[in-house]
């Protein structure tokens, strides 16, 4: 169960790449890793609600994010955009949440934040244009990174896509006869009117 403390995390591939592909063809290690994610941010939850807080969640959250952070080596394939993004916005707010927590090293911090500048940042730090989705998950995974590390070039870049993504997505009556365009260059709106 991936928000108990007993939880065993896979870790990364032996080879530290993760194989993202459509539909999950191929999937190596892309399921494992979203399981770790998941785990190490409920476990974060776990300690933070906790009365005392209870470092037990604590070391399993933080114990995670470090497996990843030493062992981690990128992505490839077609749906590792989304896959980084995903990840990202899940591991990041496991951070926020053990800030404080001495199971959660000032050196565990920069190796975490090292490697989601190395290898997710990269991956959506240009607009997707692909469609909302993927769009969305990066904002909110490039957000997440940049108050994390405190770095406020990184959080206006990721407010300006949410700002130009956001009236393409939502499309309402007062934007008139037709949604706003696609940010990105892309040619049309992903509304079929």
């Amino acid at each position: 169960m991936q928000g108990a403390a007993s939880y065993e995390p896979f870790g990364p591939p032996a080879d530290g790449l993760v194989v993202c592909g459509p539909y999950d063809v191929p999937n190596i290690g892309c399921s494992n890793e979203t399981s770790d994610a998941d785990a190490a941010y409920l476990n974060a939850v776990y300690y933070a609600v906790s009365s005392g807080p209870n470092e037990t969640y604590a070391a399993k959250a933080a114990g995670i994010l470090d497996l990843w952070s030493a062992g981690f080596k990128g992505y490839r394939d077609s749906n590792s955009p989304l896959q980084a993004s995903w990840v990202a916005a899940k591991m990041v707010r496991a951070v926020e949440l053990l800030r404080g927590s001495p199971s959660w090293s000032p050196a565990s911090h920069a190796a975490f934040t090292k490697m989601m500048y190395a290898l997710h940042v990269p991956l959506f730090y240009d607009c997707l244009g692909e469609n909302g989705n993927w769009q969305l998950s990066a904002i909110e995974a490039m957000s997440g990174i940049a108050v994390v590390s405190e770095n406020a070039t990184l959080l206006a870049r990721a407010l300006g896509f949410w700002r130009a993504r956001v009236p393409a997505y939502f499309y309402i009556t007062p934007d008139g006869a037709k949604p706003f365009p696609l940010p990105c260059g892309a040619p049309s709106t992903t509304w079929y009117k």
